[in-house]
């Protein structure tokens, strides 16, 4: 399997449904697979370490961005 890794970039998954579930399911079903939270990471601060995102994209051989739309 390739390295994959889910940038989730929702503020509140309590407030989704819908995202919830799939990460949830996701990590039910393929454990191998890199969840980041950007929310509990760096919540509303915008204070983004840009070397370790970097680094994690560069390591991964699949990026999936999951975020909402408003």
């Amino acid at each position: 399997m390739k390295n994959v890794l889910i940038v989730s970039g929702h503020t509140d998954l309590n407030d989704s449904v819908a995202n919830r579930t799939i990460l949830e399911a996701i990590k039910a079903n393929a454990p191998k697979v890199q969840i980041d939270h950007l929310d509990r990471l760096y919540g509303n601060s915008y204070q983004i370490d840009v070397a370790a995102e970097q680094t994690k994209l560069e390591a991964t051989d699949v990026i999936v961005l999951q975020f909402p739309v408003f």
